[in-house]
């Protein structure tokens, strides 16, 4: 392991590790849309859908507690019967 703060190295012997990638979401093309928090999440219920009709979001771009891989696929699977029912109804 590395202290990002002081690069000092240590070896840390364990059964298992957990790697995070980040917290920053990657969403500056939605800027313009005025559906991100003050984080740069987008502003999405459990459903997916953002405040502007026909702007869906699932995954780590979305506002929720827990951003995991587990969580964005439920998200995805969630999102897509979202998507489609605003697809059925123009």
């Amino acid at each position: 392991m590395v202290d990002n703060r002081t690069g000092a190295e240590e070896v840390l012997e364990t059964a298992a590790v957990f790697i995070a990638v980040g917290m920053e979401p990657v969403t500056a093309y939605a800027a313009s849309l005025g559906v991100l928090d003050e984080q740069g999440y987008v502003i999405a219920g459990e459903d997916g859908k953002s405040q502007v009709e026909g702007v869906f979001a699932a995954g780590d771009v979305r506002t929720k507690a827990v951003r995991q891989i587990a969580t964005a696929v439920g998200d995805g699977a969630a999102v897509i019967q979202s998507v489609e029912t605003c697809l059925q109804g123009r």
